[in-house]
Parts: C-alpha cells; sequence; structure tokens
C-alpha cells in the first residue's frame, strides 16, 4: 500500500490461494506503526473484505494472525470474525460468506 504519491509504503497485503478449503483465500497484512493510531489496519480488513465479498468467487478468508501480535487479533475479533485453526504460533481468523451476501 502505497500513498497516493507513491513516496511512501504504508502497509502490504499478501492474497494467497487457501490450502485448506476450495475458493478460499489466505490474507496475511501488516500496517506500519505510525499508521495504527489512524486506524488503517482496521480500514484496510474492512475494505478488503467487503472487496471479495462483492467481486470475488471466494466462499472464505482466513487470516491467520501471530500470538505475539495483540493488536491483530483484537482487530479480527472486534470485526466479529470466528476462531478457526489455533496453534503455539498462531490464530488463524475466518470470514465465511453466508448465504445473504
Amino acid at each position: 500500500m502505497l500513498v497516493p504519491d507513491r513516496q511512501s509504503c504504508l502497509g502490504c497485503v499478501y492474497l494467497n490461494p487457501s490450502n485448506q478449503t476450495n475458493r478460499g483465500l489466505s490474507v496475511i497484512f501488516w500496517v506500519r506503526a505510525d499508521q495504527i493510531a489512524n486506524d488503517l489496519d482496521i480500514h484496510l480488513v474492512e475494505t478488503l473484505i467487503a472487496h471479495v465479498r462483492d467481486s470475488w468467487p471466494v466462499d472464505v478468508i482466513e487470516f491467520p494472525i501471530p500470538v505475539q501480535s495483540q493488536r491483530g487479533l483484537e482487530l479480527l475479533q472486534r470485526l466479529g470474525l470466528e476462531i478457526g485453526k489455533q496453534s503455539n504460533r498462531e490464530i488463524t481468523y475466518i470470514w465465511r460468506r453466508t448465504e445473504d451476501q
């Protein structure tokens, strides 16, 4: 993610096919620390989910978050995503397409 003049990077998003499900994505993202105060991470995840829901033939989005990323864990929990797979290293939060979407 670059600022409009493309002179500075604000963060990054990696979209990969899911290893767990067909028609799924695995999303890894990061946002610069100085952008957290502006809630750029929240805006990023909300916008990404809305875009995928409205434009992609994807039924599941997985967000694996390292357990030491308290902000990431709180963010995805606050957005109401369900907890999927858990390990000592990461917790995967999941968005699922519903019938009304």
